[in-house]
């Protein structure tokens, strides 16, 4: 049934609006020198059929649009994010799912859009751009210009714990729920970008991977039901304070017409402690570099 997964979805990348094939990237993979920052994956989940529709939307969109990833989200800094030039001078930008041939006869019951880039646990090299932490001082030095964090689509920044930095640090790895379901649908379809994903013992592929967003406050994380929009929210922690930092950056709406649509906003990063004011992480200041690379490797 796999090959026949990985047949479709080739196939589709015939039909698909523009449809250059990209390939599906993790967002992991510092400990090998291979990390780059992921590719986002739409997913969707027809809970009659128990088939699960995942879309790579790097693939063109019906405003002429290709090649995104996260990087077109988390620009040159945390405390002034918004998306990159290219992707302001698009627009609104929409995928028409129905023109995607794994697509045909699917129902969408929940939905969502992830994405992520790892923390560089190795040379620390994307764990402050701002400098907010002193023990960082002078090493970011990522070749993407991207500080690591999660994309996710949810109701609010609200629904987001700011207070654990250490599921959110998980998160975008090949363990966290983000980087590890990426792994998973590129295991399962390979080099394709668009495909339809048969059910795993009597479950949504979707529902075997992912069992909660790694960092929810709130019920409603991770799958958004029918039609209608959610905030989509770039999580990270500059460290200095402990606190996790959300920052919206737009929305995804789905329509009752099977169109998906993401509309830019001006960004205003939120830190956690807005919501709530626990105690800072514990170990952060004060430690020294050496102490705190461990650490975070840990």
């Amino acid at each position: 049934m796999k090959n026949l997964n990985k047949l479709v979805a080739a196939v589709a990348l015939t039909f698909a609006a523009g449809g250059a094939s990209a390939a599906i990237n993790t967002g992991f993979g510092f400990n090998t020198n291979s990390a780059v920052p992921s590719s986002i994956l739409f997913s969707a989940i027809d809970d009659t059929t128990k088939q699960t529709f995942v879309l790579n939307l790097a693939l063109s969109s019906t405003s002429g649009f290709t090649g995104l990833n996260y990087t077109d989200f988390v620009t040159s800094e945390p405390g002034r994010l918004g998306l990159s030039s290219r992707l302001n001078d698009a627009g609104s930008l929409t995928w028409d799912l129905s023109g995607y041939a794994p697509f045909a006869g699917f129902t969408i019951s929940r939905w969502s859009v992830l994405g992520g880039y790892e923390f560089d646990n190795v040379a620390l090299t994307n764990g402050d751009k701002l400098g907010a932490e002193p023990e960082f001082d002078g090493l970011y030095a990522d070749q993407f210009n991207s500080q690591w964090g999660a994309l996710v689509t949810a109701p609010s920044t609200a629904h987001l714990n700011p207070n654990d930095q250490s599921p959110l640090l998980t998160n975008p790895s090949g363990t966290g729920t983000t980087g590890k379901y990426l792994a998973a649908v590129k295991q399962e379809i390979g080099n394709a970008d668009v495909a339809s994903i048969e059910p795993v013992n009597g479950r949504a592929f979707y529902d075997t991977k992912i069992f909660g967003w790694q960092g929810e406050l709130l019920p409603g994380v991770l799958t958004q039901r029918g039609a209608g929009e959610a905030e989509f929210i770039w999580a990270t922690n500059p460290f200095a304070d402990g606190k996790n930092q959300f920052t919206t950056l737009g929305t995804f709406s789905l329509g009752t017409d099977n169109r998906l649509t993401f509309s830019s906003v001006a960004a205003v990063p939120v830190p956690g402690a807005v919501w709530l004011f626990g105690s800072a992480l514990v170990g952060f200041l004060g430690m020294s570099r050496r102490k705190l690379a461990s650490a975070l490797a840990a």
